[in-house]
């Protein structure tokens, strides 16, 4: 067998990963296992019939063994180990070269892998993660500033490598109330700056973290909330003494309801209908919670745009 195609190290899945083989003659039956080798697990199973060659996209079957999670990290520069895997394929018992995967949609320029604009908001006690592509290497600087004064100065080394890494703020590690925090990237060709203005806290704000379609993990303060519980009674049956019901569900359904915010804004909160992963964010706790909105809802006439959503605790559900 001879392997004609291998797909690149840290090739997004986005854009298919196509494995081709040889099997230099008529085959009645060839398997092919697709390998975490992580933990040694198969992750895929494929089989071919009357070929003598091999022509597989594993995007699907590697995109379903990511498990991204919000970075529980202290400030700096960290490897996104839950966002790649490395795969080898399995060819009637002959493996090929492991290869690294990436969740990441990076196109091979370098540049920050988000969608969210360059200003944004984070509260005392909160904490943004900020994935870098920079093959060349490079430096990151972070700063806050406290009434006009530079209270923290410091500078992170990007290693050289295809590789997403993720900057990590936690505003626990800087200092007492500060007023501004400012991320400079240079380095490869890359140029960028974010600003992160420092917000009020609210008792009612819940903080969301969400799998973008870039692949990073993006983070948006909802500052108000209103909560309606709702009981549902899913079947019910008839005993000796009549009707008992039974599965009963109780669910707390939260509405959460953004500030104004403009256009592009607006685009990446939309993502959190439709996104794998979306969690309430508390310090560095993070839950699960099932999006139950089908459609995002705008309030009012305002400009910029006012979007509200609801989230339910995570459970379990069993397809019938």
């Amino acid at each position: 067998m001879i392997v004609t195609a291998i797909p690149d190290n840290y090739a997004p899945v986005s854009g298919g990963l196509v494995y081709r083989a040889d099997l230099e003659q008529m085959r009645e039956s060839v398997e092919v296992l697709i390998i975490n080798t992580y933990d040694d697990n198969t992750i895929g199973r494929c089989r071919f019939c009357n070929v003598d060659k091999i022509d597989v996209d594993i995007a699907y079957y590697v995109n379903r063994a990511f498990n991204p999670q919000p970075s529980r990290h202290s400030t700096g520069i960290h490897r996104c180990t839950d966002r790649t895997v490395r795969v080898l394929l399995e060819i009637d018992g002959i493996r090929t070269e492991p290869r690294i995967f990436s969740l990441f949609a990076c196109d091979g320029i370098p540049r920050i892998v988000s969608g969210l604009n360059t200003m944004r908001r984070i509260a005392c006690g909160e904490r943004d993660e900020i994935p870098v592509y920079a093959p060349y290497g490079g430096v990151v600087t972070l700063a806050a500033w406290q009434d006009g004064q530079r209270v923290f100065n410091n500078e992170y080394n990007l290693d050289v490598s295809d590789e997403v890494q993720l900057l990590v703020i936690d505003t626990n590690d800087l200092p007492d109330d500060i007023t501004r925090i400012e991320v400079s990237v240079d380095g490869g060709g890359l140029e960028e700056f974010i600003t992160y203005r420092i917000a009020a806290r609210h008792l009612k704000s819940i903080r969301l973290s969400w799998v973008t379609s870039f692949g990073s993990i993006e983070s948006y303060t909802f500052p108000s909330r209103s909560e309606v519980v709702r009981k549902c009674v899913k079947s019910r049956y008839y005993a000796e003494k009549g009707y008992t019901s039974r599965n009963i569900c109780d669910e707390r359904i939260t509405t959460l309801a953004a500030d104004p915010e403009p256009p592009e804004m607006t685009a990446a909160l939309e993502e959190i209908l439709s996104s794998r992963g979306v969690w309430s964010v508390r310090g560095c706790y993070c839950v699960p919670v099932d999006v139950v909105s089908s459609e995002c809802r705008y309030g009012g006439d305002a400009e910029p745009a006012i979007i509200s959503i609801e989230v339910r605790p995570q459970r379990r559900e069993e397809v019938l």
